[in-house]
């Protein structure tokens, strides 16, 4: 994640989880989580990372719940470690970057490095540099003869090193980064929005109408976040003419 239009869609979609038609705290999720696979150079910044466009859109969204990278950490480029990983390890030097008040820290919440024990058999893949694991095991059968049964490869100590960089004290704020809690304002639902949506979860076949109902008069999903942001919020079923 990180191009423009990935994280116009993301912000697209989670505008109408964050928001509330009722001013209400408790009608948005607490947070929000997303993937950023970034800084895939030794050399990457804050700037040429894409960590800096990440951020400013975001800020730009006016969205108030918190957002937390729910996995970070590249594998590829620089940082494509083949067994037995003891070479172009990753070095994490986007920690400090991703908790710092000056950048990253600003809006987000920190987040999750990926991941912490390696998929079994990375070992004998035919790419064996495709793992994010920090830990290898011996149940996954992916340590050498001699090595204990949870061993903690250079990329653990690396991000470990990074972490004890990081001041983790910022008095007055419930999470680093966290904006002031409020929840936003929901965005207009149109028809084309609520099919987008059900088309991409596999809720309509792109068929259904859009056109006024003809027993009310009214359209299927009016654009005033009544019936729309129901079944959005509640899991409840909506008209079956949407799902033809």
């Amino acid at each position: 994640m990180g191009t423009d239009p990935v994280v116009r869609t993301i912000l697209h979609q989670t505008s109408y989880m964050a928001c509330s038609a009722t001013n209400s705290l408790t009608d948005g999720v607490d947070i929000i989580g997303i993937n950023v696979y970034n800084w895939c150079h030794v050399a990457d910044t804050f700037v040429t990372s894409g960590y800096q466009s990440i951020l400013q859109q975001f800020i730009n969204s006016n969205m108030n719940t918190p957002f937390i990278f729910s996995e970070y950490g590249c594998n590829t480029q620089d940082f494509a470690s083949p067994y037995p990983w003891t070479s172009n390890y990753r070095t994490w030097v986007q920690v400090p970057c991703l908790f710092s008040p000056s950048q990253m820290a600003s809006y987000f919440s920190g987040g999750v490095a990926y991941t912490l024990v390696m998929a079994a058999g990375q070992k004998n893949a035919a790419d064996s540099a495709s793992s994010f694991g920090l830990v290898a095991t011996t149940a996954g059968g992916n340590t050498a003869p001699g090595q204990p049964p949870f061993y903690e490869l250079p990329s653990y100590s690396n991000l470990q090193s990074q972490y004890l960089t990081v001041s983790m004290t910022q008095p007055g704020k419930p999470l680093i980064g966290a904006p002031t809690r409020a929840p936003s304002v929901c965005p207009t639902l149109t028809d084309a929005d609520m099919l987008t949506w059900f088309e991409a979860y596999k809720l309509s076949n792109g068929s259904a109408k859009t056109g006024p109902d003809p027993t009310t008069g009214q359209p299927y999903w009016n654009s005033t976040y009544a019936q729309a942001a129901t079944y959005l919020q509640l899991g409840t079923t909506p008209p079956s003419q949407i799902l033809v």
